[in-house]
């Protein structure tokens, strides 16, 4: 395959994955070139909420899920405009018990994050009223996990793609081989690594994956 092109790291996608990708590959000092004929942050990152959150379902879990709270913290508090840009809000978390079973659960969630070092703390039902009065009548409290928060995914995308340099190319990507790339309008582009964050499409450019 001949290549019109060359990079470090040739990566396919334009989301958040995509676009995280690049920006740790610029910090390394590697050329990136992401490909996507849509925009940056579309697909299922436009789609996605954005919830920052600490996951209790394993110790496992929960550190993975901490670990990324720690570091979209540092990387939002590295430049004071990345928070403004990216609508982040250090909302928390609030987990809703419409009855005292669901509320025993909620602080049994509460005791497993506190013991972990996480905030949480449980609301009762009048907490609860006075803090998000929108709410349908008749729950019974909730927890709330105070470290967790929301941003808006693809401004965060755009705007870590735009602070790795790397080129984005509107094209989409029709066949993957090792270290290159082809291109629906015929191009190739070559690359000592590729990268693929294009969710469901890349069952397509690597089938035998699939299974």
């Amino acid at each position: 395959m001949k290549a019109n092109g060359k990079a470090d790291v040739l990566i396919v996608g334009a989301g958040i994955v995509g676009a995280a990708c690049a920006y740790e590959c610029a910090q390394a000092g590697l050329s990136t070139a992401v490909f996507d004929p849509g925009p940056v942050g579309g697909g299922a990152t436009a789609a996605s909420m954005g919830h920052l959150v600490a996951l209790d379902g394993s110790a496992e879990e929960f550190a993975l899920s901490h670990a990324s709270l720690v570091l979209w913290k540092q990387w939002l508090e590295d430049k004071p405009d990345r928070a403004k840009i990216t609508e982040y809000a250090p909302c928390g978390t609030l987990w809703l018990a419409s009855d005292d079973e669901e509320l025993q659960l909620a602080q049994q969630k509460a005791n497993w994050f506190t013991a972990r070092g996480w905030a949480a703390e449980m609301l009762s039902a009048s907490d609860l009223v006075s803090l998000e009065p929108c709410l349908r009548p008749g729950l019974a409290g909730a927890l709330r996990v105070k470290g967790d928060a929301l941003l808006y995914p693809p401004k965060a995308a755009a705007l870590l793609l735009s602070q790795s340099g790397a080129k984005h190319i509107h094209q989409r990507v029709v066949q993957v081989d090792t270290g290159h790339i082809k291109l629906a309008d015929g191009s190739a582009w070559s690359g000592a690594a590729v990268v693929l964050a294009a969710g469901l499409a890349c069952r397509q450019l690597v089938p035998h994956l699939s299974g």
